[in-house]
């Protein structure tokens, strides 16, 4: 026995089923944001290049100020400091011939030492100690209260070294009419006969000295300023800290170079006190000295800072304007991708409801053509029928019958005739409607000589003179236009027949959009009230009087007219002859297909 096949459930029976395909808005919205993203990366990236090249710019130009004013820096202290050396060296060759220091050697140098101290306001005190370490001359400014208790001379190092040159020490602090104030201490080796060592002759240097020039190269708030001996001994600060005086600084980066290195300018971010600094150093030619200006990267780069949040500022407003401006053109977009899907929707239901309704139609067209050839085939019959016993009864029994008898007969031989020829105008109308147009260039001038030459021949006693303007051509489908023209024609040439000399005119006038053509008469006319019934079937103005016709002639021509893309009116007064005016595009081919486009899209 077989088992039983049971329903398997279709997720498992297709598990590959294809990947959902994302809906044109979601395309639509990351076309959007995505290039949005995009534009956005992209100014980041060069609001970010601006400001980078911005700062380095602002450091380079910072850094160049601050070697200038280290230059500075370096040729004051130079200056102060050989000003110094120079005097102690004097002194030192004022004693070097001598076997030892006198008395009166002492009492000459203590007059220069007096007149030296005048003249240089950078200098605290001059001294001279003799071989063994005493004191020998101690001259100072009037201000400095303590100079005598300042340490004393290092006699052994010189002893060791007597030719060592100048020697500069620890700065220390001395007690002034002012208050205290740092001092910084130098030093000059006396060497007698022989090269040994009989003095030393030493100084102080005021820190006084270096604040006016602080003050004065001073550019921006809180640049300091710093004076190194060469194994990394803070000597000078401005402004001051009594708390660095003498500290070891050998961090400072430019004692990671070689003596070599005349300046050294440091763009990286130096700390101190905690702060990042932009610093510029200089060494000393001359002496072990080196000089130093830093500046804090907050003052530095002050205009950076400024000009940064400018474009940082702008920068958001764009991207922020950037944002809202894509919003609004994908709501936009997105909007009009709906109402697109939604005219799309009620297009295909337009052209369901169409196709339907043409199909309709055309079934209905297919029933009137086949009623309307029913029907001229069933009235025909009787009406030949009638037609023929009438004139039977008026050959065969006319004697029988008075004249208002054979009034009658007459009467109904002539309406069955009308009635066959109203079936013939009917059916031409419905061929006119359902033709197809065979459209090819027309010479309109040719065939209205055509055709007004069969009016004059079918009619030749009338005086008719015929108006026409040469050369007038058109596209169109022939035979039509000749049925239309032969029917305005006719009309003409049958209202007219009261005139002694009738005249028909017909011209051509050319417009942007189409061709004007114009045919008048000197005929009765008509009254405008009733012109709206001229284009009517079967609507006849001037029935009673005469004139005969089917009333069918004239909306043939409307249709006509019509089916070419043009359209007719008429225009008249009563007595005063008749103006009919159709129109006829310039390339009716052109207009027709497209019209036929504009069908196929609604």
């Amino acid at each position: 026995m077989n088992a039983p096949v049971h329903a398997v459930p279709r997720s498992l029976r297709a598990p590959n089923q294809p990947r959902p395909v994302a809906e044109p808005g979601q395309r639509l919205a990351l076309l959007f944001f995505g290039t949005y993203a995009l534009i956005f990366v992209v100014i980041v990236s060069s609001i970010w290049a601006l400001v980078a090249r911005d700062r380095q710019r602002e450091m380079d130009r910072q850094q160049t100020e601050l070697v200038s004013l280290a230059r500075a820096l370096e040729e004051h202290v130079a200056r102060t400091v050989g000003h110094m050396d120079s005097s102690l060296q004097f002194l030192a060759r004022l004693l070097d011939n001598e076997p030892r220091i006198s008395q009166r050697s002492v009492d000459t140098l203590s007059t220069y030492a007096r007149n030296w101290l005048k003249s240089a306001p950078h200098a605290a005190a001059l001294s001279i100690t003799d071989a063994r370490g005493q004191s020998l001359l101690l001259v100072q400014q009037p201000w400095l209260r303590a100079a005598a208790s300042y340490p004393p001379v290092a006699v052994r190092a010189w002893q060791s070294m007597p030719d060592a040159g100048m020697r500069i020490g620890l700065p220390m602090r001395l007690a002034t009419q002012d208050g205290q104030e740092w001092f910084i201490p130098v030093e000059q080796g006396i060497t007698g006969i022989g090269g040994k060592l009989i003095g030393i002759a030493s100084g102080l240097i005021s820190t006084r000295y270096f604040e006016q020039f602080y003050r004065d190269i001073q550019f921006a708030p809180r640049d300091t300023i710093s004076l190194l001996s060469s194994d990394g001994r803070l000597l000078l600060r401005y402004p001051m800290q009594d708390d660095l005086m003498g500290t070891d600084q050998s961090a400072a980066p430019i004692f990671g170079h070689s003596d070599e290195t005349r300046s050294l300018v440091f763009s990286g971010e130096q700390q101190i006190n905690g702060a990042a600094h932009i610093t510029a150093y200089r060494r000393l030619s001359h002496y072990p000295l080196l000089v130093g200006i830093s500046r804090p990267q907050e003052i530095a780069l002050t205009n950076y800072f400024e000009m940064r949040n400018r474009v940082v500022v702008g920068g958001c407003l764009l991207i922020g304007l950037l944002g809202l401006t894509t919003w609004i053109i994908f709501h936009d977009t997105r909007q009009r991708e709906l109402d697109r899907a939604q005219l799309s929707e009620i297009n295909a239901s337009l052209e369901e409801r169409v196709s339907r309704r043409t199909a309709e139609l055309e079934q209905s067209n297919r029933e009137l053509v086949g009623f309307s050839y029913s029907v001229s085939h069933d009235l025909r019959t009787p009406l030949r029928a009638i037609n023929g016993f009438a004139h039977a009864l008026m050959e065969d029994g006319s004697a029988q019958l008075d004249a208002q008898g054979r009034d009658h007969l007459a009467r109904i031989c002539r309406a069955s005739v009308r009635m066959g020829e109203l079936i013939d105008e009917l059916l031409n109308l419905a061929n006119v409607s359902r033709r197809p147009l065979n459209v090819q260039p027309v010479h309109l001038s040719n065939l209205v000589s055509d055709l007004f030459e069969e009016l004059r021949i079918a009619d030749p006693s009338r005086v008719v003179t015929l108006t026409l303007q040469p050369d007038m051509q058109t596209e169109g489908d022939e035979a039509l236009l000749r049925n239309a023209l032969s029917n305005l024609l006719h009309n003409a040439w049958k209202f007219t027949r009261e005139q002694v000399v009738a005249e028909i005119n017909i011209s051509a006038q050319q417009t942007p959009d189409c061709m004007n053509y114009v045919i008048s008469d000197n005929g009765v006319g008509f009254d405008m009230a009733h012109a709206k019934r001229l284009f009517q079937p079967f609507q006849q103005l001037h029935g009673d009087q005469g004139f005969g016709g089917t009333g069918i002639g004239l909306a043939s021509v409307r249709r006509i007219i019509e089916r070419h893309g043009g359209r007719i009116w008429a225009e008249s007064s009563p007595g005063e002859g008749a103006r009919f005016i159709f129109t006829l595009p310039h390339r009716v081919a052109v207009v027709r297909r497209r019209r036929r486009g504009t069908a196929a899209d609604a």
